[in-house]
């Protein structure tokens, strides 16, 4: 009689596959719009425009019940159902890959025939009477599931360019250099202090006890530093070691001409160039502190895989190679004799497909014995597909990195960027987020995460405090939010060629944004 949708594949005579849910409250105010617009606004017995006691959508779907295998409507006054008055079925046996789109008065259907070898349309106004009308379509030889929605020429544009780089069966063996079994044996110690704590590894215990720090809501002005070997070219920007095999780019020719065919110089063939023979992290600190600058967030590892820390997951890291400095805990050491709260930001997530574009041609990328630094180099648009998402061992070892950042530098603030949004993120990040917040019980200081919402959700609202990089929200937030951006309009790393915002600018921004403002700046 009815279904919920925890209940689809568990009901033993009704399962159900290929859904789409239909808003008919959209096309219902489209539709007034458009009537209300005409002298004569007649409606014909099969009007779409529903009244207050109809259902507000439609579960379009395929009924996977033996032998139907046929699509079938039911409807529901709220996206979470409960789905009632289920149909009868619409099309004949062996039909699947619903899809629905509103095209004036009318919903067309696109279906499957996939016994019958050929692709099928019909069209309705009001989900109970039904018309064929598969000889008015064209459809390409071989289409199968396919999603139909309105699209202007740059999203036709993009969709082309997407298809085109998308490249399955594609990476490098990377493997940890850590025996599994103390991989294991650490995993186990961060699942202890996830659940030991008064944080428990749930969105509702995170989201309920977090509380955002006093000295962040007083700070206001925090420095964002982007610096690594990707500032030895300086060129383009902090992706650099990406871009540089991408072919086309900027970045590729400029590599050419500058270093030779990437077969020969690679991104790993900066590293020994970059010395850090320069720095001196207390000299920062005393910079900062006379800007006035009260929180410093540098980069501990950037996407290019090469943690500026002295990390044990690694041979490829400041520590080990290059410098050979610990430079993350040089400034944690120099910050906070400053009187400066440190805090760090990790970027390891995108990793997993940075150095993909290096697997497509004659590069330095396709050397396994360069796996350890470039790899997985999984294909980027696959992934983002959900096609190749990161595996376990990349999510442990994410995992890993970030508390290892957090034990051995105590940062109070622990920023992420965007790709940690990926779903099988998610009880990755429950578990660093109560690993991190019972830490800074143990420590007896206030922390907090940083997170985004671009292209999705990793963090939830009330996890920590929100970033928008780049950027301003629409409205105003009761809690406390961030801004970041860069001095720099063309990179957040040091490039030769920055085209830099004027000091107005920059100002406009802070007063607009009225917030905490993390201002990215560049080391060469």
């Amino acid at each position: 009689k009815t279904f919920s949708p925890t209940k689809l594949f568990f009901d033993p005579d009704f399962s159900v596959i290929d859904c789409q849910i239909l808003n008919l409250d959209v096309a219902a105010t489209r539709q007034s719009a458009a009537h209300s617009a005409r002298s004569d606004s007649r409606r014909s017995a099969e009007s779409p425009l529903r009244s207050k006691d109809s259902p507000g959508y439609v579960l379009l779907l395929k009924d996977n019940t033996r032998p139907q295998r046929n699509l079938r409507v039911a409807f529901a006054d709220s996206l979470l159902g409960p789905w009632r008055d289920i149909s009868t079925n619409l099309t004949a046996n062996f039909t699947e890959g619903p899809c629905g789109l509103k095209v004036g008065d009318d919903w067309l259907i696109y279906y499957e025939s996939y016994q019958a070898h050929n692709y099928s349309a019909m069209k309705t106004r009001n989900f109970k009477t039904f018309t064929d009308v598969t000889s008015e379509m064209t459809f390409p030889p071989g289409l199968k599931h396919g999603t139909a929605f309105v699209a202007t020429k740059k999203d036709l544009d993009y969709l082309w360019k997407v298809s085109t780089q998308m490249v399955s069966n594609v990476r490098l063996p990377w493997v940890s250099p850590v025996p599994q079994a103390k991989i294991d044996a650490s995993l186990k110690e961060i699942e202890t202090v996830a659940k030991r704590g008064p944080f428990q590894p749930t969105w509702e215990s995170i989201t309920n006890r977090f509380m955002t720090p006093e000295w962040y809501r007083d700070a206001k002005f925090g420095l964002f530093i982007h610096w690594g070997a990707y500032a030895v070219p300086a060129f383009g920007s902090e992706w650099y070691p990406r871009d540089m095999y991408v072919a086309g780019s900027k970045e590729f020719k400029h590599h050419v001409e500058t270093y030779g065919p990437q077969s020969k110089f690679g991104y790993k063939d900066f590293i020994p160039q970059f010395k850090a023979e320069k720095f001196d992290a207390s000299a920062w600190a005393k910079l900062f502190k006379e800007a006035g600058v009260k929180y410093v967030v540098p980069v501990a590892e950037h996407h290019d895989g090469f943690p500026m820390y002295a990390s044990d997951y690694t041979d490829w890291s400041a520590k080990r190679l290059g410098p050979h400095r610990d430079l993350i805990a040089e400034e944690a050491k120099a910050f906070r004799k400053a009187g400066i709260v440190f805090g760090a930001s990790s970027h390891r997530a995108e990793h997993w497909f940075f150095f993909d574009n290096g697997m497509y041609f004659d590069s330095d990328v396709r050397d396994t014995n360069n796996a350890a630094l470039y790899g997985p180099a999984v294909n980027k648009r696959t992934s983002e597909a959900q096609a190749e998402p990161p595996d376990k061992a990349f999510l442990d070892d994410w995992l890993l990195r970030s508390c290892e950042i957090v034990d051995k530098y105590q940062p109070q603030v622990m920023y992420f960027d965007w790709w940690i949004c990926q779903p099988v993120f998610q009880p990755y990040l429950k578990i660093f987020a109560a690993y991190y917040y019972n830490r800074g019980v143990e420590w007896k200081k206030e922390v907090a995460i940083n997170f985004k919402e671009w292209e999705g959700i990793s963090f939830p609202q009330g996890a920590g405090v929100f970033d928008m990089e780049r950027g301003q929200v629409s409205e105003i937030r009761p809690a406390l939010w961030q801004t970041c951006t860069s001095v720099s309009k063309n990179s957040w790393g040091y490039i030769t060629n920055h085209v830099y915002k004027e000091t107005r600018e920059i100002v406009h921004e802070v007063v607009d944004d009225f917030t905490c403002f993390l201002v990215n700046v560049v080391g060469d």
